[in-house]
């Protein structure tokens, strides 16, 4: 299957209308071909029932988009990591959900750091998503949106700061695009030299503006912002984790 989107013209609109599953096949996956025939392997409709199980875990209905994402975690092969790719450095993958997000581990249970993501999965509604080599984490909401759509947020872990929400379409930009010139070095999908880097960046961008500004209109008097609701519960995350 062709990849609808191109790195070399892309666009707010174009990248608006292109599947989520395109882009990682194009930025993330490092054999597209086999990500694609494990991706069609999924059982989509026994994933359709994600959102519902996560009601029925803590209370509230995740986003649809969260099933997409769980497809792409097995069409990437994220469980079965046996080279340790997903679990390590700033490309690392995997969603912290049920049960393990609020069961911690020996090595959690003895460095007492178990106390700080279960918080903010309490309190904010915030999932573990991606770790990076630096310490910092992206974390995404699974709290009920207007769109149907996951928020990531970017986590730094020296500040305790969370970053403005994003797409995962805009998530997949930012963290596999590389600066490197298409023929330099080591080859990754997303070289694409720094002044294309800088651009793509900025489309990105636009794109979440544009997300955020239709999701204002459709949100409810009662919306539940997971970056809110992390600004009010900071204090107790930042003091456990100091």
């Amino acid at each position: 299957m062709l990849v609808a989107l191109r790195l070399d013209d892309l666009t707010v609109d174009t990248l608006s209308n292109t599947p989520l599953v395109d882009a990682v096949e194009l930025l993330v996956a490092r054999e597209p071909g086999l990500f694609r025939a494990r991706l069609a392997e999924v059982d989509m409709a026994e994933l359709a029932e994600m959102p519902d199980d996560i009601a029925q875990m803590y209370g509230w209905r995740a986003p649809d988009e969260l099933s997409t994402w769980r497809s792409i975690e097995l069409g990437l092969d994220v469980d079965d990591d046996s080279e340790g790719f997903w679990r390590s450095g700033d490309l690392s993958l995997g969603m912290d959900l049920y049960p393990d997000a609020l069961t911690p581990s020996a090595a959690d249970l003895d460095g007492g750091d178990f106390l700080p993501p279960g918080a903010e999965v309490l309190l904010a509604g915030l999932f573990r998503l991606c770790d990076h080599a630096s310490g910092d984490r992206t974390l995404v909401s699974l709290l009920p949106d207007p769109l149907g759509l996951l928020r990531v947020h970017s986590y730094a872990h020296d500040t305790g700061r969370l970053g403005r929400p994003r797409s995962l379409k805009g998530f997949v930009l930012n963290t596999w695009l590389s600066e490197l010139e298409p023929d330099e070095g080591r080859r990754r999908p997303g070289q694409v030299g720094t002044a294309r880097f800088k651009h793509l960046l900025r489309v990105a961008d636009a794109f979440d503006d544009r997300l955020e500004s239709v999701r204002r209109d459709h949100q409810p008097a009662t919306f539940l912002d997971s970056a809110r609701l992390y600004a009010r519960s900071r204090w107790l995350i930042v003091t456990v984790q100091g």
